[in-house]
């Protein structure tokens, strides 16, 4: 895997619904997985139920790589280094705000559905190259 490393160039090869966001176990293993993202500016933020392998590795270990990738997974771009952390509750606005825009229907399906009839906790993630 090539790995971009120009800031403007790597986030705009992000064009699609979903990116591919890769975590590390302790033992350094890749752990790839599909995800929604929203944007605004050069940060990127991602949600996940809060008990969710990706959260646990992420509390123990902030450096992922993203690239664009299809819903099922086939990577469709270059790989970018970069560095996530948990939201705290205060900054998630900014999140929910970015997902709601690019998925108006759906993620407001999701909040709907995991938060309030399943009364799922989510993690929300800020992401940004390094």
């Amino acid at each position: 895997m090539e790995t971009e490393t120009g800031e403007a160039a790597g986030l705009d090869s992000l064009q699609g619904n979903h990116m591919m966001l890769t975590t590390f176990r302790k033992s350094g293993k890749a752990m790839p997985t599909p995800v929604w993202y929203g944007r605004v500016g050069d940060h990127l933020y991602v949600f996940s139920l809060a008990s969710a392998g990706k959260v646990k590795r992420i509390r123990n270990n902030q450096r992922v790589q993203i690239s664009a990738c299809t819903g099922i997974g086939r990577i469709t771009g270059p790989t970018m280094e970069a560095q996530a952390r948990i939201l705290p509750k205060e900054e998630q606005i900014i999140a929910r705000r970015a997902l709601r825009r690019k998925y108006p229907i759906a993620f407001r399906f999701s909040e709907l559905f995991a938060n309030r009839l399943l009364l799922r906790k989510w993690a929300f993630l800020d992401i940004t190259l390094v």
